[in-house]
């Protein structure tokens, strides 16, 4: 009896500890809104691992818990349609930003780690003209927003006249940039229809490069993508699509796998990560900053429309580059776009200007590639080849107004 009565006394009081503990964990008292619930819960092993690595390098991180100063969305920076803003993160701090819909429209976000670069910097958004505060309980938080992680993109549709608060956090001192597009969030790509492995043929001529000012994606810092709506069935290879993926490495893919891998000489080769089906325009380790984007517009009646995809002022590194803010004049932002033709699927690889400096040895591949039952089949963009392998230095970049074009 005495032993069974000190089993449910030793009981009862671990109980009492770990409840305890778990209060502290939860105490809204500490963490002030609706921001601070769900950064104790992502921050998983990994982070605080990587979290050390920081501190080591001498950046100031969170120990524990998270304190939020107050902040308030009602007096803050608005941003504008398919804009983008940069800004610095002090450990715990949150920072809000408006946005105000000139239509109904969808919108989409990406927040970019700059410095440094082992941790993702977070963002969310609020329901419709809720004008929130560090003090606002999580209900305020739109419903598609995630309790439980670090949000890098997220996005939600808003109405014409309205308005939406966005908040970005991070766990560790950091730059950031924050990029808006009035496009829908990331959808899956899917083909109907057998792929093949029969090529096009390969043709270039010049003309004169004419910018586009389309529907914004949110595609910005490195390694990243967005889905696009294509206007149209196009077809590639055999398999009809309505979408695709567009990558900020200078390239588009169709499939499932998504297209984040900066490796250009992957397009003569099979990968089981990476899409099978690929158009790479430029395909390099690129970047994209406040200064860049990536849009897209289709044009044209029925039967005879085309898809435009561009990238604008993209960053790529050259020798004298390095990490640290303002330093963008040492890398040269290049401009190109694809685009797609309805009825004869027709590819056109279009060039644009490019400036900066041209010092790099980062290899770009130029052209297309197919992949059915593991085997891989491609057409060298640069020169017509379907065996050459070789990528291509920043100084090659194509001279403006220059086109490579793929005809079924």
């Amino acid at each position: 009896m005495k032993n069974f009565k000190f089993l449910v006394i030793t009981s009862l009081t671990l109980l009492f500890f770990l409840f305890c503990n778990k209060l502290k964990k939860i105490d809204t008292r500490m963490f002030h809104g609706p921001s601070t619930s769900h950064w104790m819960d992502a921050s998983d092993l990994n982070f605080f691992i990587e979290m050390a690595k920081s501190r080591s390098q001498g950046i100031n991180c969170l120990a524990s818990g998270v304190k939020l100063p107050y902040a308030a969305c009602k007096d803050s920076e608005y941003i504008s349609q398919n804009g983008c803003v940069s800004g610095k993160l002090a450990a715990g701090t949150l920072k809000y930003y408006r946005y105000y819909a000139p239509s109904d429209e969808s919108l989409s976000m990406v927040i970019a780690d700059s410095t440094p670069t082992s941790f993702t910097n977070c963002a969310a958004t609020y329901k419709e003209n809720s004008l929130v505060d560090t003090n606002s309980p999580v209900t305020e938080l739109e419903t598609n927003q995630s309790l439980t992680s670090c949000q890098a993109n997220t996005s939600a549709t808003i109405k014409s006249g309205s308005y939406r608060c966005i908040s970005v956090h991070s766990f560790c001192d950091s730059f950031f940039n924050l990029k808006l597009g009035n496009t829908s969030g990331r959808t899956d790509v899917f083909g109907a229809g057998n792929s093949n492995l029969a090529l096009p043929n390969w043709s270039t001529f010049n003309t004169s490069y004419t910018p586009i000012t389309g529907t914004g994606t949110p595609i910005i810092g490195d390694n990243t993508y967005w889905s696009i709506p294509i206007g149209f069935s196009f077809t590639f290879f055999g398999q009809t699509f309505t979408n695709l993926n567009a990558s900020s490495n200078g390239l588009i893919s169709f499939g499932t796998a998504t297209p984040e891998d900066y490796d250009s000489s992957h397009l003569f080769l099979n990968k089981s990560t990476f899409p099978t089906s690929v158009i790479a325009a430029w395909w390099a380790n690129l970047r994209l900053d406040c200064d860049s984007n990536v849009q897209y517009t289709t044009t044209g009646t029925t039967g005879n429309r085309a898809l435009t995809v561009q990238w604008k002022n993209i960053l790529l590194k050259t020798y004298d580059a390095d990490e640290s803010p303002g330093r963008d004049n040492v890398y040269r932002r290049l401009n190109f776009q694809v685009k797609l033709y309805e009825t004869t699927n027709v590819i056109d690889l279009v060039y644009g200007p490019a400036s900066g400096n041209t010092n790099s040895d980062e290899l770009a591949s130029v052209g297309i590639k197919n992949t059915v039952n593991e085997k891989v089949v491609f057409i060298n963009g640069m020169n017509s080849s379907s065996t050459d392998t070789s990528r291509f230095k920043n100084i090659s970049f194509p001279a403006s107004g220059k086109v490579y074009r793929f005809t079924p």
